[in-house]
């Protein structure tokens, strides 16, 4: 009695045992499995050609039963799928990437020529593999680095003599991604590390060698289980959105602060959304309370048409920022041991910040707008408040020398002002020669003679707004620092 085809029953119970030619295709097919493997993209594969002898086989035998004949197709179909997933392991999907680089390897490695044995295929196979891991295992791995040239002069300055100097700065750094959920980073500059806002070295050092320091080294995790959250530990760059014209109105970029960061992004209704809160160490103190801040952003993005628009509100709250009197560059401070020199600052400060932002695109050349508002809650004298505003046009948009191609360029001006204890000094732009207590304009031109080349020139020029809040004799008059960089991605 002729059975009838069951899908269910074992694929080999299925096989009529009858059919010898038909079974040695099926052998021949399934010995070609690791030889294929082993030759892949050096020969013709094996068990493509067996297959098609046995599909040849198939259509051609005529005393084979519809049931035999599905049952030696699924064989055909299994092997192939097993000769699928084994490839796929030795040569991963990056693998199309680095073919070359592979083959020049082996020829320099392998010692045999003319026709190879399988030993020696396997040989050579192994090292491909071996290659291949390597290859995966540095994917995740970004280097980067810069150089930055740079001509200054100082002029119309208080009680000073007019001051030129030129300057370099060269930072390498390099991000891994791990896994998926992990993230590492470290960043390495020249600069004195006692003053990161400046991380510049002046020629003229008497011929000593430069400081080179780390200052950034993070780790960054963002759970698979919590979509859109991520933390940031260690000395990491202040992750808050910015003015789109100028942007360090209240803190440096070059300064990165100590400690973690978390994070949420996500987006809505074509809004980018994010809000980012931190905890940051001011100072370890031995023998007294480690002085500390908070701080934390909200913020958002979007884009409609020709037009790019931005908003944020963050706070930034000292514990005590007493300990870091000796680094004060313009706030209010006071002597409150009678020995001549302070050691306090009047005010305390939880500063306020909100900025507005637009980039607009409909015409030939982009136009950007940006405006600050700040203020001291916690400040104890009246000039707590300050303001920026700021306009560029040009290709390129960002205010930091990155970004763009040759040929893009970037004109800007903005004016700020900014009360003395609007800001904390220690962390404020230290661009223009008054971080506080000042009106200050500030001009700028960019220009990309090369990719990752950057040309800029600018000038800033600053007046104090109050007389009698330095040490030494001052002035309203404006004092002025111009600048002429040279930057080179790498």
């Amino acid at each position: 009695m002729t059975s009838m085809y069951n899908p269910a029953r074992p694929l080999m119970a299925r096989v009529r045992f009858r059919l010898p030619t038909i079974l040695g295709y099926a052998v021949a097919l399934l010995l070609c499995v690791p030889s294929a493997i082993l030759a892949a993209d050096e020969e013709p594969d094996p068990l493509d050609a067996s297959a098609r002898r046995l599909e040849e086989a198939l259509e051609n035998e005529p005393g084979l039963s519809d049931e035999t004949r599905a049952a030696l197709r699924e064989v055909a179909r299994a092997f192939r799928e097993e000769r699928d997933r084994l490839k796929a392991e030795v040569k991963p999907p990056e693998v199309d990437q680095v073919d070359r680089e592979v083959d020049a390897y082996l020829k320099e490695t392998t010692p045999w020529k003319g026709e190879k044995k399988k030993s020696e295929r396997y040989r050579e196979s192994a090292s491909r593999r071996q290659l291949y891991r390597w290859w995966e295992s540095i994917q995740g791995l970004n280097v980067f680095a810069n150089l930055e040239l740079r001509a200054e002069g100082n002029t119309n300055l208080d009680d000073q003599p007019s001051r030129p100097r030129f300057r370099v700065r060269f930072r390498l750094g390099a991000h891994y991604r791990w896994t998926d959920e992990f993230l590492f980073g470290v960043r390495f500059t020249t600069g004195d590390p006692d003053r990161p806002e400046g991380p510049y070295q002046d020629f003229g050092n008497g011929l000593d060698s430069y400081d080179f320091t780390i200052d950034q080294l993070f780790a960054r995790y963002t759970p698979k289980w919590a979509q859109s959250w991520w933390l940031d530990v260690g000395k990491v760059y202040l992750p808050f959105l910015h003015n789109p014209v100028y942007d360090q109105i209240i803190w440096d970029h070059d300064i990165n602060p100590e400690g973690f960061f978390v994070g949420y992004d996500r987006e809505s209704g074509g809004w980018r959304l994010r809000a980012v809160g931190g905890f940051v160490t001011l100072l370890e103190q031995q023998y007294a309370t480690d002085p500390y801040q908070f701080m934390g952003q909200l913020s958002a993005e979007r884009e409609k048409g020709d037009w790019k628009f931005r908003a944020a509100a963050d706070f930034y709250w000292y514990s005590d920022a007493d300990p870091l009197i000796s680094r004060n560059d313009g706030n209010a401070e006071v002597d409150t041991d009678g020995d001549g020199v302070a050691d306090a600052y009047v005010s305390n400060y939880g500063v306020g910040h909100a900025l507005l932002g637009a980039i607009y695109k409909g015409w030939k050349v982009p136009i950007v707008l940006g405006f600050d508002y700040l203020q001291n809650a916690r400040a104890k004298i009246s000039r707590d408040k300050g303001f920026a505003i700021g306009v560029a046009c040009g290709a390129l948009e960002a205010p930091d020398l990155e970004g763009g191609h040759k040929g893009d360029w970037r004109l800007w001006y903005q004016f700020m002002y900014v009360g003395q204890d609007s800001v904390f000094s220690n962390f404020a732009q230290d661009d223009a020669l008054l971080r506080t207590n000042a009106r200050s304009h500030l001009f700028g031109a960019t220009y990309m003679p090369l990719d990752r080349v950057y040309l800029r020139a600018w000038a800033m020029g600053s007046s104090r707004i109050h007389l009698g809040t330095d040490p030494t004799t001052d002035s309203n008059q404006y004092q002025w620092r111009i600048r002429f960089d040279v930057k080179f991605d790498f």
